[in-house]
């Protein structure tokens, strides 16, 4: 979970969604999830590079505690 990709931009801003999922595939990552939001508002899917999903449930929870606790700051 260190890997987190910054990118140049002002916080709390949009971004591009297909140059940020661009620039997440050129640093070759192990395994990826990914929430996507239909431009339309309908359902949100999740795609994921592993189907074991308690390893999914964990990293989550770890990247909100981190989060939450300040740790990306």
């Amino acid at each position: 979970m260190s890997n987190i990709i910054k990118f140049p931009s002002l916080w709390y801003s949009d971004l591009n969604a297909g140059k940020m999922l661009n620039n997440i595939a050129f640093e070759k990552p192990k395994h990826a999830f990914v929430i996507a939001w239909p431009e339309d508002g309908s359902m949100p899917s999740y795609h994921s590079s592993t189907s074991d999903t308690p390893v999914i449930v964990y990293r989550i929870q770890e990247f909100l505690h981190k989060l939450y606790s300040g740790e990306f700051e």
